[in-house]
């Protein structure tokens, strides 16, 4: 090696210790060197600029990080779906999407974190994911990233929006987690802060994907849904009650939503679209 490339290097690096050497995470959560990378200069003077930016430890769900045939499989459907949003998205204006299904432990968490990750992968797309599951909040788990401040301290009045956004791995994925755990989410969702926190977050990113508490047990969901622009709805194949998917589908038919995902399919079926079989432990 030249001095002077020597020297440029040196140069590299003093400008850019953090990237240098990037965290060492054995296991599930290694992170790629091109992820690690810093905040977007656009940001700078915004609510973001000051963001927490903690140390994540990613688990082998976001399907990024596994190298299988499943993890391969169910990744490439991800970007056919992101794909599909980002020409919806042209047509219509979307900005806001919420995640939810009709019952428990239909995938939905998994489909919103990867969703989210997946189109934060793309150039020049600035996403954030949005836990609004305040009964059981659990993105954060598979992101390993801290689960308070978040969303419900915000609703009560307790934090500002800077406190609540956590910025990833990734420069343009940005993260609000659930909060602590509350009884009362309809009342808080009943109120103007949300909606006020959507404006604010809005002009500053490509897509905010919500994800919720299932649809038909409680109201949580279809508040949420009266706040975003459009919404799927998840569907696990050969578990979800008929009764529960077509009650959630009414809720929603003239309210926003956008399509059916179906969950856990198996690839071989001619009715599957969408499958993801990477994940079959954790479901929400």
């Amino acid at each position: 090696m030249s001095r002077i490339s020597e020297a440029l290097k040196r140069a590299q690096q003093e400008q850019n210790p953090k990237q240098t050497t990037p965290p060492s995470r054995a296991g599930r959560g290694e992170l790629l060197p091109e992820e690690l990378v810093p905040l977007d200069n656009s940001l700078q003077g915004t609510l973001l600029d000051g963001c927490r930016r903690p140390n994540w430890t990613l688990e082998e769900s976001i399907l990024s990080r596994g190298h299988s045939e499943d993890h391969i499989v169910a990744a490439e459907e991800l970007r056919k779906l992101g794909a599909w949003l980002t020409q919806r998205q042209r047509a219509d204006s979307l900005k806001t999407l919420l995640v939810t299904s009709a019952s428990p432990r239909e995938g939905k968490t998994f489909l919103a974190v990867n969703l989210a990750w997946t189109m934060a992968q793309a150039k020049n797309r600035r996403v954030l994911l949005v836990d609004g599951d305040l009964r059981s909040p659990s993105a954060h788990l598979m992101l390993g990233a801290p689960l308070t401040p978040g969303l419900a301290e915000y609703l009560e009045g307790g934090v500002e929006e800077s406190q609540i956004v956590q910025q990833g791995p990734l420069s343009n994925f940005f993260f609000i987690p659930g909060g602590k755990c509350t009884v009362n989410p309809v009342e808080l969702f009943s109120t103007d802060a949300l909606k006020k926190l959507i404006s604010q977050l809005s002009p500053l990113f490509d897509w905010i994907v919500f994800d919720s508490t299932p649809v038909v047990s409680v109201a949580d969901a279809r508040l949420i849904a009266a706040m975003t622009d459009k919404l799927l709805l998840v569907v696990a194949a050969g578990t979800s009650s008929r009764e529960a998917v077509a009650k959630a589908r009414d809720f929603f038919v003239n309210k926003g939503l956008l399509g059916v995902v179906l969950n856990y399919a198996d690839p071989r079926e001619s009715y599957s679209s969408y499958y993801y079989r990477a994940y079959k432990g954790r479901q929400h």
